[in-house]
């Protein structure tokens, strides 16, 4: 189990199974296989959300982003003037 991790109230992990960084295991869930970095897994056997990966991207995309925006307003502000 890496850092960051949380594993829920009565999760069980069978065998030598790695739970990435900032993973998350849902309670009661069933850990059968390795889980990935970041990733938000529930239910037996345990199995990945799609909105918790979507939102994983997202969150890597953030810093592109705001340095488009932060261009595109040093942009305006020329305009501008």
């Amino acid at each position: 189990m890496e850092d960051e991790a949380v594993l829920a109230g009565q999760a069980g992990v069978v065998g030598h199974i790695k739970i990435g960084k900032g993973a998350m295991v849902g309670a009661q869930a069933g850990v059968t296989r390795d889980v990935r970095e970041g990733s938000l897994v529930s239910g037996y056997p345990a199995t990945e959300h799609r909105k918790a990966r979507r939102l994983n991207a997202l969150v890597k995309k953030l810093p592109e982003l705001y340095d488009r925006v932060e261009k595109l307003a040093k942009e305006i502000e020329q305009g501008k003037k």
